[in-house]
């Protein structure tokens, strides 16, 4: 897409540093999207040697691998440290960078090194990923609504900067999408999800308090006792409330 070709495919800047820059923002985002990494101090805080792996229980020829975070936002407060595992994108992701890092700048090769480091070696600051990410998006969009504007038929532009809801996108966007595709489409309870992310149950009930409800329509929609409200609506009742849906465009 659009920020791998950017960032990798036609990374053509001749710059070492803001070359590097695209390139880590890139794999940045992959990386703590498919560990459900928070995109602060619990991904810029990583070393190499927090990268850990643990024997499958269902294939015993498998490892599954994991970040061990111990500097993470959570642990300033006093918690004890947390440990989130890759997605097999997301290893797959980590390999490629960890060799990106390797072959074309030296780093990457001590287990003491940042995972996502500066190109001297030392930890990067969140918030240079943040503002690099939002200027590029801003600038796509100013290139996008210009060609939209200059194009015959005049199409509307869906911006890339906000969401449907004008909420500003920004790295933890991605984190929060991703909490709640597995809340909605796969199938686990609002308990087992808020493990993986690391997020209180209090917390994940009332930031995606909607979201769970909206994942579960038919459970929460049915009030009957024995839940079988839809089963019991007949034929006539559902014929009209279908017509007269249809009516008033709803």
């Amino acid at each position: 897409g659009k920020m791998r070709h950017w960032a990798v495919d036609g990374n053509t800047e001749k710059h070492a540093e803001h070359r590097y820059a695209r390139q880590r923002l890139y794999y940045f985002i992959l990386i703590t999207t498919n560990s459900l990494l928070r995109q602060g101090t619990e991904a810029t805080r990583l070393r190499w040697r927090d990268v850990k792996k643990i024997r499958s229980k269902i294939d015993k020829d498998k490892w599954l691998f994991y970040f061990e975070v111990k500097e993470g936002k959570k642990q300033r407060y006093g918690h004890d440290e947390t440990i989130k595992f890759l997605t097999p994108d997301g290893l797959k992701y980590l390999l490629k960078w960890k060799k990106l890092l390797k072959t074309e700048y030296g780093l990457g090769e001590d287990k003491d090194e940042f995972v996502f480091p500066k190109l001297d070696g030392t930890e990067v600051d969140t918030h240079y990923m943040s503002r690099l990410f939002r200027r590029q998006l801003l600038k796509w969009d100013a290139e996008g609504l210009e060609k939209a504007s200059r194009g015959r038929t005049k199409k509307t532009y869906v911006p890339l900067a906000v969401d449907s809801h004008g909420v500003n996108i920004t790295l933890y966007s991605w984190r929060h999408s991703k909490i709640s595709k597995l809340l909605i489409h796969s199938g686990r309870s609002i308990a087992e999800v808020s493990r993986m992310a690391d997020v209180s149950l209090l917390q994940m009930s009332r930031a995606y308090f909607k979201t769970q409800m909206l994942a579960d329509a038919d459970r929460y929609a049915d009030h009957s006792v024995q839940r079988n409200a839809v089963e019991r609506q007949s034929e006539e009742d559902e014929n009209w409330i279908r017509e007269t849906l249809a009516e008033f465009g709803m």
